[in-house]
Order: structure tokens, then C-alpha cells, then sequence
């Protein structure tokens, strides 16, 4: 698939899922992980230092987790998505007293429409893997932000994903949802067809396919943050928080994340600023 299609394919798919999008991702809107990135941001503000408005870009803003979190810190928001829908559900949801802080803007491709030095942090979540040229948007992201301002990426598999160690491929079996449970999450949000759909294009046709359109989804293709790494240092960026995690499972409790969290990560959040 090339790029325009691969790209209109997503707005397709994350159009249709904008309404049940934080109900079935139950790994990102959980008050374990809700905690874990409402901290980080907080370091993120103290990094960028005393600034009356701090500009925010958040890429891929889906229905607006990072979004909200940087309104409520009193930041200034640029909310972008390639998905209408998405956009128009954080313009719906956004609380009265923090729009005159928020603005959105529509992607249409991998260029982003600002211009160079625009925003003191450009923020993007668990979005690279849905990019067509995730390479591209990363350079993006560190050309519309500042000088002495920062990048920051996060929730993507790291390299322990693709190459599981035995604590790791406990962790998920333990923690994978039965067919039952996903049987009525698709009737509860109304996606039995769409689901339908799924199974016969991964069994007959693609492998890889996924309900919402990510591309680097295999041990072949990932988002590889090496290169990311690579990428930040030729243009003059300095990596200053680089932090491996397990992502949080609630199907799994607290217990038992505790427990294999201090064997194994899979995933990465990292910061850079722009020198």
C-alpha cells in the first residue's frame, strides 16, 4: 500500500472507531498509565522552564490523551489528526474553560502545515506505528519545535517486544483477553462486522492486518527507535529522558504487573531537546 492510500485508509479506520476508541483501549486509558504520563508531562513543563503559554503539538492526537493533560497544565494545544472525527470528538469533549487554549488542525499527509520553530514541545502517543514514513514525522517534529524546546515520543514496543524473553511471553498470556471477552466488547461498541471483517482479511489475506490501521506492526517492520535515536542526533537533538516500561495490562491487576514490570519491559518513552 503506498502512502496516500495507506494514510486515507487510516482516516477511514479511525473515523469509525472515534466513539469507542478509549473504551477499547483499555492498555492506554487506565489510571496506572494515566498517572505514568501525567507525570512525565509534569517534567516535561519544568524542563521547558517559566513561560507564560507553553505550545503544545500533539501528533496524532486521536481523542485527546495527550491533549487534555497539556490544557489542563495550562499549556497552549495544537490537537492534529489525519481523522476528522477524532478531532471534532476533542473539540466536543474539550472542557468550556480550556478552548480558548486549543486549536486543531487536519493532516493530510506527512508533512506537517507549520512552520519551522512553532511550538516549544512537540508530543506524539502511541501513533509512529500508524505512519506510513515514521521516519519523516519524526524529522517533522523536531523541525516545528524551538530551539531549546523538546520531542517527545511515546508508547512504542521497544526492541524486547519483537524478541520476547520468557517473563514477557508469561506476561501476555496471562494477561490476553478470551475470545468471549472480545465477542462482547465487539457487540457492546457495535463492531461485530467490523471484526468479522478482521478475522477473514488476517486469515485469508494479510497476517498483519489490524481493526485500525497500523503498518509497523511486525518482527520485519517496527517502529525501530535506534533509528529514531539516529535521527534525533543529526539534527542536532539531545536525548535527555529514554525510559522502558511494561505496558500496564488491567486484565492482568496489579499484582501481577508488579511482579513481571521488574523482570521486562516492552515498550519506550523517550524526550529530546533541540540544541
Amino acid at each position: 500500500m503506498d502512502s496516500t492510500k495507506a494514510i486515507n485508509a487510516n482516516k477511514a479506520l479511525h473515523d469509525s472507531v472515534s466513539k469507542a476508541y478509549n473504551h477499547i483501549h483499555s492498555e492506554i486509558f487506565n489510571d496506572f498509565e494515566q498517572k505514568r504520563v501525567d507525570d512525565l508531562i509534569k517534567e516535561l513543563i519544568s524542563l521547558i522552564g517559566n513561560k507564560e503559554i507553553i505550545s503544545i503539538m500533539d501528533l496524532g492526537s486521536g481523542t485527546g490523551n495527550l491533549t487534555f493533560k497539556f490544557l489542563k497544565e495550562k499549556c497552549g494545544v495544537t490537537s492534529t489528526d489525519v481523522s476528522k472525527e477524532m478531532l471534532e470528538k476533542i473539540i466536543s469533549t474539550c472542557p468550556k474553560n480550556l478552548r480558548h487554549k486549543h486549536k486543531t488542525r487536519s493532516l493530510n499527509g506527512d508533512t506537517l502545515p507549520f512552520p519551522d520553530n512553532s511550538f516549544d514541545i512537540s508530543a506524539t502517543y502511541s501513533v509512529l506505528h500508524h505512519i506510513p514514513n515514521y521516519l519523516k514525522s519524526v524529522k517533522e517534529m523536531i523541525r516545528v519545535t524551538k530551539t531549546n524546546g523538546l520531542i517527545y515520543i511515546d508508547h512504542e514496543f521497544n526492541e524486547n517486544y519483537w524478541n520476547p524473553n520468557a517473563y514477557l511471553t508469561e506476561y501476555y498470556k496471562l494477561t490476553k483477553k478470551t475470545s468471549a471477552e472480545l465477542i462482547i466488547a465487539a457487540v457492546e461498541y457495535k463492531r461485530v462486522l467490523e471484526h468479522l471483517k478482521y478475522f477473514l482479511i488476517k486469515i485469508f489475506v494479510d497476517k498483519n492486518y489490524t481493526l485500525e490501521g497500523d503498518l509497523h506492526i511486525s518482527k520485519e517492520d517496527h517502529v525501530e527507535w535506534g533509528k529514531i535515536e539516529q535521527i534525533m542526533q543529526e539534527n542536532n537533538c539531545e536525548i535527555i529522558i529514554k525510559k522502558p516500561f511494561l505496558m500496564y495490562r488491567p486484565e492482568g491487576g496489579m499484582e501481577l504487573y508488579k511482579k513481571y514490570s521488574k523482570e521486562t519491559t516492552d515498550t519506550l518513552s523517550l524526550v529530546a531537546r533541540k540544541k
